[in-house]
């Protein structure tokens, strides 16, 4: 069932909106705090808001997924043009005053201050405390999701940004209406303590009613483990000469976070809510057809309305030509211009489930709607695509697919886990070891269902702490293509510039040898 009222989510979202603008603080409010948070059902439709706020283009919508997905030798985009725009982010190619960046800027503190003022009205509500120490556990649940929402656009906006202006206050409490610029590693840290606190008293997803399109405990714990990989890892400092210098997050105290990337990851791993159960392709093709399942990979998709919003599938996919406006086929027109690199496929063991169904090799044209091969400069990303789609969303559709986008899943934990142990046990014969080499295998099993020498022995000719690391970053690589995950990936390793080096050159390599045999 899709995520439910979602959308009557318009009265008391707007009720909170005490900005029309970040930055411009005198606007009043449209309604009064106390009465959304007098009523638990005016308190969901608030929270409802908050999730309307992330479905939207300029965000998690669109761009987080499409625009400012970088270039590597897993997501990549091609322009014929030799002349850089200033706004061709994949490529490397960005203006810090172009429109793009704008919007998506405005509208991330925008839900921020949706966040502030839902957590702010929810815990001065008459109806939150219950006794002496005792919290409504609804209620409590309502302000989890709220924090996760925070920590996730506030996470991100340290990944585009770095240092950026922080603040849990809205601006109707806040002493200083311009939020002081606070740097990346601290707001981490806060990010991290917040969800801490607020974690333990969240439901399971098997435990709401809309399930994993609603944010859970689970959610909060791989959040957590999420934001401290990221605070392990390496990032873009500014030295005053050159672009910059890649230095640790945090120091020689990596492995600190790494611990709790650990502890977190292994609360989802324990708690044993999510399993591998579907075939890989299943998780997606799911998600084409509407079906959110609590229980297996997904523990939180990005809940789009059908037809409605969202452009997965649209973006991603085989490539749909319409001509005036049309199809000849039922399914609608899709751009599939969410590209994956020409050459990523031949990176996969041809055992390897996942390659043939990621990567794309065919287009349909118009008006005959006929296949045709497209394998040039870049493939198309089939994990989700409008032909999955079970007789199809209309030959009139184009974007607005409402197919969810999954945000956080359990393959992502079972790798940070793996990755956590290798990175503070230098290596994986430590006393987390086993469970380590699990974790991974778990991944491998599922991409290798008919080839089991190339999970457990794969695996354990991996043990030294240099060679897991790189078995786990493979993994990533080739489980996670159109997720906006690798590009991350490689810079929390310092591995981004050498990446993107090889990546020139391969192509550089495959435009001599076309050359050479045309001639």
């Amino acid at each position: 069932m899709k995520f439910r009222n979602i959308f009557i989510a318009s009265l008391s979202a707007v009720a909170l909106a005490s900005c029309s603008d970040f930055l411009e603080v005198d606007a009043p409010s449209k309604n009064e705090m106390g009465y959304v948070f007098s009523d638990k059902t005016e308190m969901n439709n608030a929270l409802n808001g908050i999730y309307k706020a992330m479905l939207s283009a300029d965000t998690y919508g669109d761009k987080i997924y499409s625009t400012y997905v970088m270039n590597t030798d897993v997501d990549f985009k091609t322009n014929s043009g030799r002349t850089l725009t200033g706004s061709n982010w994949s490529r490397y190619d960005g203006n810090p005053m172009g429109g793009n960046i704008a919007s998506t800027w405005k509208q991330q503190y925008a839900t921020i201050e949706l966040t502030n003022l839902f957590v702010e009205g929810a815990e001065s509500s008459d109806l939150y405390k219950t006794g002496e120490d005792e919290y409504d556990e609804d209620i409590l649940q309502m302000i989890g999701e709220a924090k996760v929402a925070r920590a996730i656009v506030y996470h991100d906006l340290t990944w585009m940004f770095g240092d950026v202006p922080f603040s849990f206050n809205s601006t109707r409490t806040a002493e200083d209406k311009i939020y002081p610029i606070k740097d990346r590693a601290e707001i981490l840290d806060e990010l991290i303590k917040d969800l801490k606190e607020i974690s333990e008293n969240m439901k399971f997803a098997d435990e709401l009613p809309d399930g994993v399109e609603r944010i859970s405990k689970e959610m909060a714990w791989s959040m957590i483990a999420r934001i401290a990989q990221t605070a392990a890892g390496y990032t873009l400092r500014p030295d005053g000469n050159t672009y910059g210098k890649m230095e640790r997050m945090n120091g020689t105290r990596y492995t600190e976070y790494y611990e709790i990337a650990k502890e977190y990851a292994a609360k989802v791993i324990d708690s044993q809510k999510h399993k591998l159960a579907k075939p890989f392709y299943q998780v997606f093709l799911d998600e084409c057809n509407f079906l959110p399942a609590s229980g297996d990979d997904v523990i939180w998709e990005i809940p789009f309305a059908k037809t409605a919003n969202g452009k997965v599938g649209y973006s991603h996919g085989v490539k749909l030509d319409s001509y005036q406006s049309e199809t000849p086929h039922p399914y609608g027109e899709a751009k599939s211009d969410v590209r994956l690199n020409g050459v990523y496929r031949y990176m996969f063991n041809e055992n390897d489930v996942r390659r043939d169904y990621v990567n794309q090799l065919t287009k349909y044209d118009a008006p005959a709607g006929e296949a045709m091969f497209d394998n040039n400069y870049t493939v198309s990303n089939g994990k989700w695509s409008k032909l999955w789609v079970t007789g199809g969303l209309g030959n009139q559709t184009t974007e607005n697919t409402g197919i969810n986008f999954p945000f956080m899943r359990y393959t992502d934990v079972l790798l940070m886990y793996a990755e956590a142990v290798n990175e503070t046990e230098h290596g994986v014969s430590g006393p987390n070891g086993a469970k380590a080499i699990d974790a991974l295998a778990q991944v491998r099993k599922r991409a290798f269902p008919n080839n089991p020498e190339l999970v457990e022995p794969y695996i354990t000719s991996r043990t030294s702490e240099e060679d897991f690391r790189k078995a786990v970053l493979d993994e990533r690589k080739f489980e996670f293509a159109g997720e906006n995950m690798r590009w991350r990936d490689l810079v929390r390793h310092d591995l981004l510039s050498e990446t993107v080096y090889w990546t020139f050159y391969r192509y550089i390599a495959l435009a001599e040898a076309s050359e050479s045999t045309s001639s």
